[in-house]
């Protein structure tokens, strides 16, 4: 509750700040995404998806600082590759890869700084803080897949369990790129973000006699806890709406 209330906090300065600048840019942007999540005891790999972002920042002449607004579309989470399974038979299977998706949406508030490279060229870096909303996941796909293979209300250790997903979360984006101004009204933008999380998207209580698809016994899991950290490659388009003040 409180992260929500320095975001509502933190829009009102910053829309404060757009609303009283001379000149203001906007735009959208999108890319690759690759996403990281640690979990207790287990392997994740890398999952790669896509995201999407439109915004809006102060563009005042003759000044290279200035505060942003972001709102987004991005597909966190991590993968498993590789993994084994014992069959009801006992027989053993290889899965294909397994991604846990959790699609989000979100708003970034922050400033930016840039430097001139050349007549057309800005290198610029910025930092802003993120608050994100879970929409849906799919992780009701793999207890379907489990219940079809051993048998309904089984629980699987091991997957994570829709009822403990975490639909509120936040974190920080850090972004840095190359700006390049093909007129003076319309830029091009190549980005690389990185975006850690600071609160867990998974949280799960320990459970205890758990199936283990991976031995075919029953075992108890730990608390698992799973934090977002992504990275994005990120091309998009700004546009510069010029204010000019007449006499």
């Amino acid at each position: 509750m409180k992260h929500r209330s320095f975001l509502i906090l933190a829009s009102i300065v910053l829309f404060g700040q757009l609303a009283n600048a001379q000149s203001y840019a906007f735009g959208l942007k999108g890319g690759l995404l690759a996403g990281m999540q640690q979990w207790e005891g287990q392997n994740r790999s890398l999952m790669f998806k896509s995201h999407g972002v439109i915004f809006i920042e102060s563009a005042d002449e003759g000044q290279t600082y200035g505060v942003f607004a972001e709102a987004g579309f991005h597909q966190r989470g991590s993968a498993r590759r590789n993994v084994r399974f014992t069959g009801p038979s006992g027989n053993l299977f290889d899965a294909p890869t397994q991604e846990f998706i959790f699609n989000n949406v979100s708003l970034t508030l922050g400033a930016k700084d840039k430097k001139l490279l050349n007549a057309e060229t800005f290198f610029y870096y910025g930092l802003g803080v993120r608050g994100e909303y879970t929409v849906s996941t799919n992780l009701q796909e793999f207890r379907e897949t489990f219940e079809d293979i051993y048998g309904a209300n089984i629980l699987v250790g091991g997957y994570p369990i829709p009822e403990f997903v975490r639909k509120w979360n936040y974190g920080i984006t850090v972004q840095g790129g190359l700006e390049w101004h093909m007129s003076e009204f319309v830029a091009s933008v190549f980005e690389v973000r990185v975006s850690p999380d600071f609160s867990a998207q998974y949280l799960q209580p320990p459970i205890a006699n758990a199936y283990d698809p991976i031995t075919g016994n029953t075992r108890s899991f730990n608390e698992q806890k799973a934090v977002n950290i992504s990275i994005e490659l990120t091309i998009g388009l700004r546009f510069l709406r010029k204010i000019i003040y007449i006499d």
